[in-house]
């Protein structure tokens, strides 16, 4: 507690509990206090008051029991006792929470009645601190108020609401996340109520306790202080409160401002002593002001006292300045507001046109000047108003805007009503986000000063799609910085809001992400955003960056109308992405990386919300499909131990069942296998499975008789991976999908001591689908759920881990699916589910091209290792064969985009016709307003489910025969082969296609085929000549035959002709060895080879060397091939020799006999009428007698087509005379 409220404690009666309960608190008094000034101030502790408790899950490392002393500077998640800084600063605590995705802490206190009567109500009290604020733009975190009469310790018992107890964030302004001073009025909020109905009996226990509430992003730092609790009546103290105030300082002399001190009721006996001092912030005492130390007294029975502080006037040109009025000292109340705030406004002005502020550049020319500025009010927000220059003070320059945002930090004042002509003054302030554009303000507390009233706002400057391309990055609405726009806008992403999945409840919150119309919907690309930086020293190049989708531009639709004291929710559009938005008018803001229009609420639109609920297509009749659904935070309505989950409301639950029932039946059609995710445990799944089941037959249609099975992981929130079989049976009476077995990975790593690696292992199902004729098809599905993107951008130890966490998870489900390919090559294999990572490269990490097989480079990403190829054959991710615009299944601040993929293995591919994927588009479009409405499946979760259709291939051993028929064929003769393709089953062959080519260019070329096929013509190309037949079917067992022809062309002359047969279908062949098929036959050519010989005419002479000549000629009509001229004699072959002429190559050998056989070779073709001459010598040899002769014969050959063989052998004989 504050040094301000320590008189509290002396208004209690305190009193220990009894040795029954010697844990909890003894309320044996009126009233029990606790200023928690005795938690640690440095450093961690367990140390506690009496009474009190923390509990801590999670997988954090802080998940201790632990509490840590902090200021609300630190991010991680944990139990704190807040404390140091404030005003005035004090070293007083607070003990609080911050809650992360890893951490979920709960603090809270027991009681025990010892009155001796039975206690029927509590009054209690405390000041709920805001220590950080985790995020901005979004709503208030909360620590939810709870008590139980049954309860033995924050983890157990049956636990009731007391939401008047809740404490929600104070202070969600300001420009930056960060830390906060929790003792700053701002930052604090005085909560009480009452526990009524207790009966609490004599010795009965009370507990109390607050859960930290799971805000969307990063949590805010929240705590308690001067807790009290008594009996209704039992002198729960007054709340005092300071007013703020302001006034012009004057040229000079004194100027008074006045403070009021405030009770919410009357001052008790003795009335109330407040102390109070001023402190410097801006204006500096002395000079402008009169420092002040005083007290003052609100007498008994009143409620209320002022007390002024003196301003000091002056003539210099300067900003308005603010000092502070702390009370420093009070007995007998609660402070709910300390500090009165006091604004010294400058009243010395020289008038600055807005377009001079603004200039023609990105930044104002006047930054960090003080200046005057005087326009028209055309829309106020919670920190600020818009100002505008009318339109006769518009100067001739485009590109310098006529508006400005004033920054008040708080609620503006009634000065600045809408239409009201202002005079501001204030310094010119560039305010930008790290990494983002900067926006020019009017800030440092500047003062309004209303004019007139009741002027007509500037006229709106007509939006076109041009003036945001894509491709032009950030900052091309600069010159329209601060003005009023118009236009036709489309939204690309529903209307932001708030959700309680689990209790099927969610609203929007006004605001909406849009395109001007005419734009293509943006998605998210490869790469870390410009708007962002690279953790970890990374560079660009070589990571890859995005631009972070300029296009997209912010729709505020209800600040302005709240603002100006409307009904904001009424201007709130709840609108499904694809909507169109005429006429949205307003003037253009710029935060957190985009251009915001807040709506004008005076000004009409005409809304088309668009679209409607769209189911996945329907399947084939023969393709089987495979779901995933990740349907977000799904729990039942029972509370189970040992596990951090939520716990639905009846009707919440029957709700998100009949929701879900609805999508899977008609927007999924039932999937054969449905991977869920996210399910609390195998119960909740089972009642999924009973309730689509019920749904189905009471719907009139097919039963899916789903069976549930789900294997617990490891995750703190008790969410798995489960999966749906069908079970329903086809004609043979086996399951649809018979599931073989359900498990998960043999082994599941520690990522830390005690952590394990993956919190939701992937579930393993090894299935058989079975079809109507008998036919079934084994497939392996992994179900997987990874870890979120949660803290992967930040440059420090969590975002590291974060990294690293999510790489060594994709490493393992690599590996995993490699060794399921190693052990098996033919194992189809499906992975699905909620990745939680984009298809490509996101500059963090390739996740998916990790576990894919297909990694980038590893300098390519932040996180090291993450170039690693641990898949082979590689996955393929079937969405990527999606249209563009249909790759998305969630949708992330406007960038449509991919968390749920489907990769299958090569075998799957090929033991398919085809693979593809759908979405139900049920949820990612949709806005959390549907998430209560049951009639409807929209909205069931935030991811749109993803449904992957396979199409079997059936299974036929296709064989092909081919033969010639016959050796020889003619120049210009017909060529003839005949193939047979046969079908040895076990199934009916389909797509069939058989090719022929011949190894010949032979244009003739043609196909008889049988009925019900069909052949291309003849196609030439590098030498072959090939023509393909194909038909629909081939029944098993089924015989086709085809007959080949061509003509033989003179260019195929001496050629060898072969046909080379493939037959090929879209139907699996487990036997490719038979599926071709060759044969071959020779074209010849028509010769006429003729030979003489002549040698001498006289008797020969035993010894001499007579002679002799052979000639061989071709008379055509084509040459030879082949040519070949034999020589035959009776002589010894030693004794003969023979020339040969160019060409040609001989060989003499002996013939076994004493005779000689000479045979002469063409090494080319043959030409047509040239004599071939051959010189032969013989040595005569002796004979018996003189009677005896020499014999010779010579023969022309070839492998060439004869036409007249009677001269193609020519003899010779004459006598051997001279015999020894």
């Amino acid at each position: 507690m504050t040094p301000r409220a320590r008189g509290i404690a002396a208004l209690l009666a305190l009193a220990l509990a009894g040795t029954a309960h010697a844990d909890c608190i003894s309320i044996t008094g009126p009233a029990y206090g606790q200023d928690f000034d005795s938690l640690a101030s440095s450093g961690t502790s367990s140390t506690l008051p009496a009474g009190w408790a923390i509990r801590e899950t999670g997988t954090s490392g802080n998940a201790n029991g632990l509490y840590a002393a902090g200021d609300g500077s630190g991010t991680a998640g944990d139990t704190y006792s807040f404390g140091t800084g404030g005003t005035p600063p004090s070293g007083e605590r607070a003990l609080g929470t911050l809650r992360s995705g890893t951490l979920l802490p709960t603090l809270g206190a027991c009681f025990v009645n010892n009155t001796g009567a039975t206690i029927d109500a509590l009054d209690v009290a405390y000041i709920g601190e805001q220590w950080r604020l985790g995020a901005l733009a979004r709503g208030a975190d909360r620590l939810d108020f709870q008590y139980s009469l049954n309860a033995t310790s924050l983890a157990d018992g049956s636990w009731t609401d007391a939401n008047a107890l809740d404490f929600s964030t104070p202070n969600l302004s300001g420009t930056s996340a960060g830390a906060r001073k929790g003792n700053d009025a701002e930052n604090r909020a005085a909560i009480s109520g009452t526990l009524s109905t207790l009966a609490l009996p004599v010795g009965g226990i009370l507990w109390i306790r607050w859960n930290d509430f799971d805000a969307s992003s990063s949590d805010d730092g929240l705590a308690i202080d001067d807790f009290i609790i008594g009996l209704p009546g039992a002198g729960i103290p007054p709340k005092l409160k300071i007013s703020d105030a302001i006034a012009d300082e004057g040229d000079a002399g004194i100027t008074p401002l006045f403070f009021s001190f405030t009770l919410n009721k009357p001052a008790g006996a003795g009335g109330v002593v407040i102390e109070y001092a001023t402190r410097d912030i801006s204006a500096t005492a002395g000079s402008d002001y009169t420092a002040t130390t005083a007290s003052v007294t609100i007498p008994e029975g009143e409620t209320s006292v002022v007390v002024s502080v003196d301003m000091l006037g002056d003539t210099a040109q300067e900003n308005d300045e603010t000092f502070a009025v702390d009370v420093v000292g009070v007995t007998g109340v609660a402070i709910e507001d300390g500090t009165g705030i006091g604004t010294i406004r400058s009243d010395d002005l020289v008038i600055t046109p807005i377009h001079d502020i603004q200039g023609n550049g990105a930044t104002s020319p006047l930054a960090n000047q003080f200046v005057n500025v005087i326009g028209i009010v055309t829309g106020r927000k919670g920190n600020g108003f818009f100002l505008q220059a009318s339109d006769a003070e518009a100067d001739a320059d485009p590109f310098t805007s006529e508006g400005v945002l004033v920054f008040t930090g708080a609620a503006p004042s009634a000065e600045a009503a809408v239409g009201n002509r202002v005079r501001v003054r204030g310094t010119v302030v560039e305010f930008a986000r790290p990494g983002q554009l900067p926006i020019t303000e009017i800030s440092g507390s500047p003062s309004v000063v209303r004019l007139s009233s009741g002027h007509a706002l500037p006229s709106p400057v007509p939006l076109a799609p041009e003036m945001t391309d894509p491709a032009g990055g950030f900052g091309q609405l600069e010159a329209l910085e601060g003005m009023r726009v118009t236009g036709s806008l489309t939204t690309v992403a529903a209307s932001d809001g708030f959700k309680t999945p689990y209790n099927a409840t969610g609203g929007i919150n006004g605001i909406l992400r849009a395109v001007i119309t005419g734009i293509a919907r943006p998605f998210r690309e490869p790469g870390i955003s410009v708007l962002d930086p690279i953790p970890a020293g990374g560079t660009s190049p070589p990571i890859p960056r995005w631009d972070g989708n300029p296009e997209i531009i912010t729709i505020d639709s209800d600040t302005l109308a709240a603002s100006a004291g409307l009904n904001g929710a009424t201007y709130q559009l709840d609108l499904p992405a694809g909507s169109v938005i005429e006429g949205l008018t307003g003037p253009l803001d710029y935060d957190f990386g985009r251009y915001t229009l807040h709506r004008d609420p005076m000004v009409p639109i005409n809304v088309t919300a668009m679209p409607q609920p769209r189911a996945a297509r329907a399947p084939s009749a023969n393709e089987f499909t495979v779901a995933g659904y990740n349907m977000e935070r799904f729990y039942d309505t029972i509370a189970d131990a040992n596990v951090d989950d939520d716990v639905a409301s009846t009707t919440a639950y029957a709700t998100r069942l009949r929701k879900a029932s609805l999508g899977i039946r008609d927007y999924l059609h039932a999937p054969d296998v449905l991977v869920a995710i996210e399910i609390e445990n195998l119960r909740v799944l089972e009642a999924v499975a009973a309730k689509v089941n019920a749904d189905a037959v009471a719907a009139g249609q097919p039963d899916p008789q789903y069976v549930a099975h789900l294997i617990e992981g490891h995750d703190i929130g008790g969410i798995d991976v489960g999966v749906l079989v069908k079970s329903a049976p086809v004609a043979s009476g086996k399951p649809r999908v018979g599931a073989v077995s359900v498990s998960q990975p043999d082994t599941d790593p520690f990522f830390e001591p005690d952590r394990y690696l993956n919190d939701r292992p992937p579930l393993i199902l090894n299935a058989v689908v079975n079809y109507d004729d008998g036919r079934a098809f084994p497939i392996t599905v992994i179900g997987v759920h990874q870890r979120s993107f949660n803290d992967t951008e930040l440059d420090d130890a969590s975002g590291e881990r974060a990294r690293r966490k999510r790489l060594e998870q994709a490493k393992f489900l690599a590996a995993e699916v490699q060794k399921i390919q190693s052990a098996s090559p033919s194992t189809r294999v499906v992975v699905l589910g909620d990745f939680n990572a984009l298809a490509f490269n996101d500059g963090l990490g390739d996740i998916m091209g990790v576990t894919a097989g297909t990694p980038v480079p590893d300098e390519e990403t932040v996180t090291p290792g993450d170039g690693v190829d641990l898949v082979d054959p590689d996955l393929l991710n079937l969405g990527e064969l999606l249209p563009p615009s249909e790759r998305y299944s969630y949708s992330f601040d406007g960038q449509a985009q991919t968390l749920d993929h489907v990769l299958v293995n090569e075998e799957l591919v090929v033991t398919t016709r085809a693979a593809s994927v759908d979405h139900a588009r049920i949820n990612a479009d949709f806005t959390d307003t549907n998430r209560s409405d049951a009639n409807t499946p929209t909205r069931m979760a935030d991811h749109d489910p993803v449904i992957a259709y396979f199409d079997p291939r059936p299974v036929a051993d296709l064989a092909i025969t081919a033969m010639a028929n016959s050796a020889v064929v003619p120049v210009d003769g017909t060529l003839a082969f005949t193939a047979t393709v046969h079908n040895n089953g076990p199934e009916a062959a389909e797509s069939v296609g058989v090719g022929f080519a011949l190894n010949a260019v032979l244009p003739t070329m043609a196909v008889a085929a049988p009925a019900g096929w069909n052949c291309d013509t003849a196609q030439v190309d590098a030498g072959r000549t090939s023509v393909a037949c194909h038909a629909s079917t081939l029944a098993k067992d089924g015989d086709v035959q085809f007959a080949i022809t061509a003509i033989a062309t003179p260019e195929s002359a001496h050629a060898t002709v072969s046909l080379a047969a493939a037959v090929d279908a879209l139907s699996l062949d487990h036997q490719p060895g038979n599926d071709a098929a060759s044969a071959s036959l020779e074209i010849a050519a028509r010769v006429d080879l003729s030979v003489r010989i002549t040698g001498p005419a006289k008797k020969l002479h035993y010894g001499d060397f007579a002679p002799f000549a052979v000639n061989l000629g071709n008379a055509g009509p084509y040459t030879a091939k082949q040519a070949t001229m034999t020589l035959r004699g009776d002589a010894p072959a030693t004794t003969v020799s023979i020339h040969a002429p160019a060409g040609w190559d001989c060989t003499v050998q002996p013939d076994g006999t004493g005779r000689f056989e000479a045979v002469c070779g063409a090494t080319a073709l043959l030409a047509i009428d040239v004599n071939q001459h051959f010189d032969v010598v013989v040595n005569v040899p002796s004979r018996p007698d003189s009677t005896g002769f020499l014999t010779l014969t010579a023969m022309a050959d070839s492998a060439s087509l004869e036409t007249t063989p009677a001269d193609n052998s020519a003899s010779y004989s004459n006598r051997i005379v001279g015999v020894p």
